[in-house]
């Protein structure tokens, strides 16, 4: 078994890099730690990212609630543009933490590049995490994110 010490990061790819870093920024808080864009030598995107021989990217790292989230936008000759929801194979989540779940739902209430999904839910005992809300959010590229408080 490996010993494993804490997740470094989580890595996103998106469709538009600054508009995303502009919504993790302005709207959840996120600090901006630096930006790159990657220049692969040789058969780099084939052999150590699985990706097309031709593929490109660009990289905003970012420190969002303690924990740093890699945000690329790529391009590739045979990239597939649609964002796998949570049911999909390779979909998921980023699950956010709130002090105050209705607070944060109210201010995101105008926020264009969000769609709230339902209602806030709340966990019920017998659940080992009984009394926790939570609700899950759309990003306008396709991202679902969970606030949890």
């Amino acid at each position: 078994m490996l010993d494993v010490q804490a997740v470094d990061h989580v890595a996103v790819t998106v469709p538009d890099l600054d508009d995303a870093v502009s919504l993790l920024t302005d709207v959840f808080g996120a600090r901006e730690l630096y930006r790159r864009v990657y220049a692969p030598r040789g058969d780099e995107m084939v052999t150590q990212f699985n990706a097309h021989a031709e593929a490109r990217y660009r990289l905003a790292k970012l420190r969002l609630g303690g924990t740093d989230v890699e945000v690329f936008e790529y391009t590739a000759p045979d990239q597939r543009v649609e964002h796998p929801r949570n049911a999909d194979v390779g979909g998921g989540h980023l699950g956010l933490r709130v002090p105050d779940i209705d607070a944060a739902v109210a201010a995101l209430a105008d926020e264009p590049r969000i769609r709230v999904l339902g209602e806030i839910q709340r966990i019920e005992p017998p659940h080992p995490l009984a009394g926790r809300r939570w609700i899950y959010l759309l990003t306008s590229w396709g991202l679902q994110l969970e606030l949890v408080s």
